[in-house]
């Protein structure tokens, strides 16, 4: 009897020890440490205009900033690239003008010498460093000791020729409802899991699903036979405050004239896939851009 129980307390302690070695021990010192840094890697990557936060681009390629891929170009050495950044190119002398007013820097840190120059205008300039903030890509490329007229500009920088300009009303003035169903595959979640101990990550993935797209444009087609005005509403259950409901409202309606509309300026535009289109069947596809992969 005696030694059973000296067998279950032994067991007893085993099992209260593993707990002990399994529990997590939190410091404060260290939680404020990561948050501190969370919020500087943040900053590198956003900034607020206009009362609401905005993403940050690169000044010479117009990509939007990732974490851990964003470096400064000095001032000075834009300057001395001038002759470089100004599009060299035949493509520059086909551009239609809205182009080049698009592709011109107008916010902080603007000289006059930049007005000429092929630059992104959602760039950051950090006063800090004197310089704008870049990709990695970019930085590697330019912020060297070597001469501007060996230069070799990056593949995807906008003075090189990836100048696509603005997005037209027919995409802009579509809502989130309305986008979703003019891509070819739109999102529906977004999963991200967090890493901690000696390899501290955050890692995510999406979920996409392919549209429809030409199912969407034969039934939106035929909305206008049923009445309603034209639109699509949302059906609203549970309760709801009145601020609640006209931003449901405003974010969820879906207006057929304007999703067609986009279709259309899709289909016309994209020429790489014009001869997919059919007289019958209203069909669209994306230019396809491609990032190579930086190698440091």
């Amino acid at each position: 009897m005696g030694r059973t129980i000296l067998v279950v307390l032994k067991l007893a302690l085993l099992a209260s020890s593993v707990v002990l070695s399994a529990m997590v021990i939190f410091d404060v010192r260290a939680a404020e440490q990561a948050c501190a840094n969370f919020q500087g890697g943040l900053r590198d990557l956003t900034c607020r205009s206009k009362d609401k936060d905005t993403s940050k681009a690169c000044l010479i390629c117009d990509k939007l900033l990732e974490w851990n891929d964003t470096g400064t170009i000095h001032t000075t050495r834009l300057k001395s690239l001038q002759c470089r950044l100004k599009g060299e190119s035949d493509l520059f002398n086909t551009l239609n003008p809205h182009i080049k007013d698009y592709y011109t820097y107008k916010g902080p840190g603007r000289e006059g010498w930049m007005k000429e120059l092929y630059l992104s205008p959602r760039g950051y300039y950090r006063p800090d460093k004197e310089g704008f903030q870049c990709c990695s890509c970019c930085v590697k490329a330019l912020d060297t000791k070597v001469k501007p007229s060996r230069v070799v500009l990056p593949q995807f920088s906008l003075a090189n020729g990836a100048v696509y300009g603005e997005a037209p009303c027919e995409l802009t003035d579509l809502n989130d409802a309305e986008l979703a169903l003019v891509s070819k595959a739109r999102v529906n979640k977004h999963v991200f899991s967090f890493y901690g101990g000696a390899h501290k990550s955050i890692r995510g993935w999406h979920n996409l699903y392919e549209n429809d797209v030409d199912g969407i444009a034969r039934t939106l087609n035929q909305v206008s036979n049923y009445g309603g005005n034209n639109v699509i509403l949302c059906i609203l259950l549970g309760p709801f405050t009145p601020l609640q409901k006209e931003f449901v409202k405003n974010n969820m309606m879906v207006r057929p004239d304007y999703v067609l509309r986009a279709f259309r300026w899709l289909k016309e535009n994209n020429w790489p896939e014009r001869q997919w289109c059919t007289p019958c069947v209203l069909r669209y596809c994306y230019l396809r851009i491609q990032r190579p992969q930086c190698h440091q």
